[in-house]
């Protein structure tokens, strides 16, 4: 999930490593991947709260 603000920009589509769980993130600019953001409701890119 990304939060309003980091939706607008363009992320590279190159793999990334999520810095929670070590899994694979959709670029390397995503601090955590998909499955750990919906976990804790938090942006990707800048963890931000996002609401359910």
């Amino acid at each position: 999930m990304l939060c309003s603000s980091c939706k607008k920009n363009v992320y590279l589509t190159a793999m990334g490593i999520c810095k929670d769980c070590g899994g694979l993130t959709t670029s390397m600019s995503y601090e955590i991947c998909e499955a750990c953001s919906e976990k804790e409701h938090v942006c990707q890119v800048c963890r931000k709260k996002i609401a359910q």
